[in-house]
């Protein structure tokens, strides 16, 4: 998904280098995996950290580098700081701890905010790590309508339904430009939207997931309302490649990292009945009135920078069956 130059300088970055991998398991985790196994990159040696789950099996590739830790163990904090600071090289971290996932994120509030600032400010009293990327959200841009880039107001407020999750990650974007990039080569903080598992994930009940599990269950796809909202979908991989890109090629701070398939849960509901040959049903009286109704995200300077080439994209039907594929 990117030219060969910038492909060449992320190989070289990671290639026989350490890298750490926070919220190994999640969507954006796996598609790491994915991304580094297509580039056939081993790294010297891989911190995987989960919540309480061991590594999936896509990180069986690099068994023999990894080390796999849980933050729900008491000793997670001492066991990452002591592996960090045994590395001979300096390390390349990707944060993506801090959930994804509106299922995960309302239903343990205090894990969100341990997640996005207590684990993150960790980082800021290590000193050999060359990258720093930390995966913040699109839903810092709750209450606008329109096109948003890297400069637009954020107008969040702390009454929001999802304030700890949004106020969480702009404290975590703040820890990593105001603290964390003092102490780095690089560092930049990702508001990524909408980027799906390579394949589906039994904890992942965001709309596109849910609609192929209910498809494969029951084969019959419901919509649970907001049918018109606007949606900007990508493949997890190339939000991955985007990542890794910009960080090797790029010099900003901040980056929107969304999709070109933008599309409503409407016609998104109607695509995935169509592939499963499968009868869509649309409930308009359950929607949920803390999802935004509009996300529509400028992502021009992480495209440049990391010299993403669009043309390269398959279709968004295409993507959608991929992640069938490999649930099946």
């Amino acid at each position: 998904m990117l030219n060969e130059m910038v492909l060449r300088g992320i190989r070289t970055t990671l290639d026989s280098r350490p890298l750490v991998i926070e919220g190994a398991n999640g969507s954006l985790g796996l598609s790491f995996a994915y991304v580094l196994k297509e580039l056939n990159i081993r790294p010297s040696s891989i911190l995987l950290t989960t919540n309480s789950s061991n590594p999936s099996a896509e990180w069986l590739f690099w068994r023999d580098r990894v080390t796999a830790i849980k933050s729900s163990e008491p000793s997670f904090y001492a066991d990452r700081a002591n592996w960090i600071r045994s590395q001979r090289e300096a390390i390349f971290v990707i944060y993506g701890a801090g959930y994804g996932r509106p299922n995960l994120f309302l239903s343990d509030p205090l894990s969100v905010i341990r997640a996005n600032v207590e684990s993150l400010l960790g980082y800021t009293e290590i000193r050999n790590i060359s990258h720093f990327a930390y995966l913040s959200t699109s839903e810092v841009y709750s209450g606008h309508d329109g096109m948003v880039n890297e400069e637009t107001p954020l107008t969040s407020f702390t009454s929001h339904p999802r304030a700890i999750y949004i106020e969480s990650k702009r404290m975590g974007e703040a820890i990593v430009a105001q603290l964390i990039s003092k102490k780095t080569k690089r560092a930049a903080s990702y508001r990524i939207a909408l980027a799906t598992a390579p394949r589906l994930l039994d904890s992942d009940h965001r709309v596109l997931a849910d609609l192929i599990r209910s498809a494969i269950t029951t084969h019959r796809v419901t919509l649970k309302g907001g049918a018109s909202f606007v949606r900007q979908y990508q493949y997890g991989p190339n939000a991955a490649y985007k990542l890794l890109g910009s960080m090797v090629n790029g010099k900003s701070s901040l980056y929107n990292n969304a999709g070109s398939h933008v599309i409503t849960l409407g016609e998104l509901a109607r695509s995935v009945s169509s592939l499963f040959n499968a009868d869509l049903e649309i409930d308009e009286a359950n929607i949920d009135d803390s999802a935004p109704r509009t996300v529509r995200l400028c992502t021009q300077r992480i495209d440049s920078e990391s010299r993403y080439i669009h043309a390269r994209e398959l279709a968004l039907k295409d993507y959608i069956s991929k992640i069938i594929n490999n649930a099946s």
